[in-house]
């Protein structure tokens, strides 16, 4: 079996990719809902070692969906890479649109220097 990649010369050493320090996101299980649905709201972040990444608090964000349950899994260390999560579960009482604001994580380096990290909104 033959494959091709990117022309290169013979000899010469491939680029390394690299992750990103911090990856943040934040998503729901299901984009449509009816009354009376669960729906879970997942905030997770992936970093290097070396970076302390803190999880934002949403639960006063999250307006006209009630908050039954949350809960935060991690830090853990996998395959280099640390990862934490935090997730709400979510029920709609009434009929119509929800807008959940975008997240706002906020990352440490080894020196203690902090970054921000936003999420979009979710419709």
């Amino acid at each position: 079996m033959l494959t091709c990649c990117r022309s290169q010369e013979p000899g010469t050493p491939r680029e390394k990719v690299t992750a990103p320090a911090v990856e943040v996101k934040a998503e729901v299980d299901k984009a449509t809902a009816t009354t009376g649905d669960l729906i879970r709201y997942t905030l997770s972040a992936i970093s290097d070692p070396s970076v302390r990444v803190e999880l934002p608090e949403m639960g006063s964000q999250i307006a006209g969906l009630r908050i039954l349950d949350m809960g935060q899994k991690g830090p853990e260390e996998k395959e280099g890479r640390v990862h934490s999560e935090k997730w709400y579960q979510l029920q709609a009482d009434l009929i119509g649109s929800y807008i959940i604001p975008g997240a706002v994580f906020s990352s440490y380096n080894d020196k203690g220097e902090k970054k921000g990290h936003k999420t979009a909104q979710i419709f």
